[in-house]
């Protein structure tokens, strides 16, 4: 999850602000006309961008680029179905994931407006079949992910559950006693339990199935006719086949029980309809713009801490720019949606290869940054010998618990984070290093100290300093 610091809106009028957030009043703006004029850029960049990572016998992407509302890039890349081998299509559908979690938000709002809710209501009071935990819960926590409800997807009961037929009470079952991480308002944390429960609050306030309320009241009133719960597509023929792998190794996910994700990433669409939801929330539509603009600022702990997310959008940067988006990962299936505001911009990418790499968020923000006329670096590897990749070879410490183990084998440098995986590195100067289509963009900058002893190791991700670390020892 990404996070930035929110840009100071806060003096602007709302209504001013709520235009703002959304891309309206970018679009009477003398700035704004400036950057799309900067940035407008040939198709064929957008392409030559992304051509090369998928081949035609594989899973791939299908992808949406709109400024102002105008498609200015679409297209697909990669197989459907690899058995029948059948070509992707823009307007095929996918799984998308948590960016379900907007539409869950969306209809609280509407509800809310409806004055069936409340953002301070209580979730017990909602939900009184939830174990109560000591202390109230808000609305607003859980679309938050302030609430402090553990994650049942992070427990073994989810991979045990997950592709067997359970129904949505039997799931609630398996989680509803878990607990809490933190006492709720107190912290920030990615919880999937949230959402879940949302989508059973829809339903009690709503008398409606949360399928056929996001079906009456979202996807029908939009025209979004290739959006629906998954089981519930008017042509299901259009759904691509969901793969895991890495290169020519793929083969088709395991089956899973779409109920077990539900409200928190139930949902199928595909880029078009995608981009059709992002028009009606720049157009106003469905909800007033103070609700908008309040789901989609940051939300503040204790008034004052960002979290870097709202209410079903996460808020971070793309080269400086404010975007405001979501992810979307389950088995076989990968995606990233975002919207631009200050350039008009929106761009989804869906990809069928829950395992791919690099992956849809790393395209969205590849392409993005061409658009903005402000695009990331393109490092190419050099060749080092073994002795000049010896000397960068150690441990650097941030603290006690922390570090990165930079390691050799033959000519080739290797990094490592306490506790997790390794990965290659890649020279691309004397000093400099890089990972290949990282999802952060990871860069390696070694220091020398007087002596020309590498001593220091600068780690940048998406353009700003993640670490600035010494060699133990030193």
């Amino acid at each position: 999850m990404k996070s930035f610091s929110k840009p100071s809106l806060s003096r602007l009028p709302s209504a001013i602000l709520a235009l703002s957030l959304l891309g309206g009043f970018a679009a009477g703006s003398a700035e704004a006309a400036q950057a799309t004029a900067a940035s407008a850029v040939a198709e064929d960049s957008f392409d030559a961008a992304l051509a090369p990572y998928f081949k035609t016998n594989l899973p791939g992407v299908s992808v949406i680029m709109t400024r102002a509302g105008k498609t200015i890039f679409r297209k697909s890349y990669g197989l459907a179905d690899l058995e029948a081998k059948s070509a992707l299509r823009p307007d095929m559908m996918f799984r998308v994931g948590s960016v379900s979690k907007q539409f869950t938000s969306a209809a609280i709002f509407q509800l809310i407006e409806a004055g069936k809710l409340k953002l301070d209501d209580d979730i017990n009071a909602l939900l009184p079949e939830l174990p109560n935990q000591g202390a109230k819960i808000t609305l607003e926590q859980v679309l938050s992910h302030t609430s402090g409800l553990k994650d049942y997807v992070r427990s073994p009961k989810f991979a045990e559950t997950a592709g067997k037929p359970i129904t949505r009470q039997q799931i609630f079952e398996l989680f509803k006693d878990d607990g809490l991480a933190f006492p709720p308002g107190q912290g920030f944390a990615y919880s999937n339990t949230g959402y879940f429960l949302l989508g059973m609050v829809i339903e009690k306030v709503s008398g409606m199935s949360y399928e056929d309320y996001l079906a009456k009241h979202i996807f029908e009133p939009l025209k979004m006719s290739q959006t629906a719960y998954e089981g519930r597509e008017r042509d299901a023929q259009r759904r691509v086949e969901g793969y895991m792998g890495q290169g020519e190794k793929v083969q088709k996910a395991d089956p899973i029980n779409i109920d077990i994700v539900y409200a928190a990433g139930g949902l199928v669409s595909t880029v078009d309809d995608l981009a059709t939801w992002d028009r009606a929330i720049v157009e106003g539509k469905l909800l007033k713009p103070s609700s908008w603009e309040l789901a989609m600022q940051p939300h503040k702990i204790h008034g004052t801490q960002n979290a870097g997310y709202g209410y079903g959008w996460n808020n971070y940067q793309i080269r400086g720019a404010r975007a405001i988006g979501h992810d979307g990962i389950i088995p076989g299936f990968n995606a990233f949606a975002v919207r631009i505001p200050e350039h008009q911009l929106y761009v989804a990418v869906l990809g069928n290869n829950g395992f791919a790499a690099p992956n849809s968020a790393y395209l969205v923000e590849k392409i993005a940054a061409i658009a903005m006329g402000n695009p990331y670096p393109e490092y190419k590897a050099i060749q080092l010998d073994a002795d000049s990749l010896e000397k960068f070879v150690g441990v650097y410490k941030i603290n006690d618990k922390d570090d990165r183990a930079i390691s050799r084998e033959g000519n080739r440098l290797f990094m490592q984070r306490s506790g997790r995986g390794k990965f290659e590195v890649l020279p691309c100067g004397p000093a400099e290093f890089f990972i290949k289509d990282s999802p952060s963009r990871v860069h390696l900058r070694f220091v020398a100290d007087a002596a020309g002893a590498f001593e220091q190791l600068i780690v940048t991700q998406n353009d700003l300093p993640s670490a600035e670390i010494r060699k133990a020892g030193r």
